[in-house]
């Protein structure tokens, strides 16, 4: 291979189908491409040097990210399904908590928070919820989450920045509709 875009295209994006992502963008995607903000304003599309791409440089589709999710609940087969279920098994503790205001329906414990291979695992060691968070200086912000147990999963994109809006933080660490509707979604 000869970049990272290659490589993570042929061994990953091909192999799911997801043909709406990539780090460098063709003209086409460009078209359909939300722009980022900041404080209320637009910003330009971010060109990142190839050290930086690895580090949160893709650009997605709710569809292909549906995909993404799909493929990790097992709804999708594919050749990457052994890889995608090692990802999954907790590597390390954080040693933190989820704080309380989060419930999982049915469940009066505190969650705990622990990390496999580019995922946080939330769970009460009867309940997990596998999910991850990331964000661009290009004005994006995102949150993948699914139960593998319900086959239920949710992706939420931002198209501003997380000083603006931090949807993890609203989906994880705040009372509020947004977190309930998540967390019930995700435990029913």
């Amino acid at each position: 291979m000869s970049s990272y875009d290659e490589l993570v295209a042929k061994r990953i994006l091909n192999v799911l189908g997801m043909n709406s992502t990539s780090i460098n963008l063709s003209d086409e995607q460009k078209s359909r491409l939300a722009i980022g903000h900041l404080l209320g304003r637009e910003l330009p599309l971010l060109n990142l040097s190839n050290p930086m791409g690895p580090g949160g440089g893709l650009y997605s589709s709710g569809s292909d990210m549906l995909k993404f999710i799909s493929a990790n609940i097992g709804l999708i087969k594919s050749k990457l399904d052994n890889a995608m279920q090692e990802s999954h098994l907790i590597r390390h503790s954080t040693g933190q908590l989820i704080p309380n205001n989060i419930r999982v329906p049915g469940s009066n414990t505190i969650l705990e928070f622990y990390v496999g291979l580019g995922w946080f695992i939330t769970t009460n060691l009867g309940k997990e919820i596998i999910w991850h968070n990331g964000a661009t200086g290009g004005g994006y912000n995102a949150f993948v989450a699914f139960n593998p147990t319900t086959d239920r999963g949710i992706v939420v994109l931002c198209s501003t920045d997380r000083s603006d809006v931090d949807i993890s933080t609203l989906g994880l660490n705040q009372k509020g509709r947004i977190s309930s509707l998540i967390w019930n979604l995700l435990s029913q």
